[in-house]
């Protein structure tokens, strides 16, 4: 009996050490526009060197849907901006 309630008491410790798997985000059809929307925006504001409002909408992306793969690729370009803005001297970002 010992030995049973050791075992599930391992394998309840071992199930709340495992890595939680990356949940797939499911957006509705008006948060995929509005996302869509915004990562234009950002692209296209990016492109044509408006840094700033660039990362302000890659923010409003990671803040909204943090879990999506448009706020990954969001943190990337904001590392980049990051190191742009750096070396062009605007320390206030």
């Amino acid at each position: 009996m010992r030995k049973a309630l050791a075992f599930i008491l391992v394998l309840i410790f071992l199930t709340g050490c495992a890595t939680p798997v990356q949940k797939k985000v499911s957006l509705t059809i008006k948060d995929k526009n509005l996302l869509n929307q915004w990562m234009k925006i950002a692209d296209l504001s990016y492109r044509i060197s408006d840094f700033r409002l660039s990362c302000e909408y890659y923010q409003r992306i990671i803040k909204r849907y943090p879990d999506s793969e448009s706020a990954q690729a969001a943190r990337n370009k904001i590392r980049i901006l990051q190191k742009i803005l750096k070396t062009s001297g605007e320390t206030d970002f």
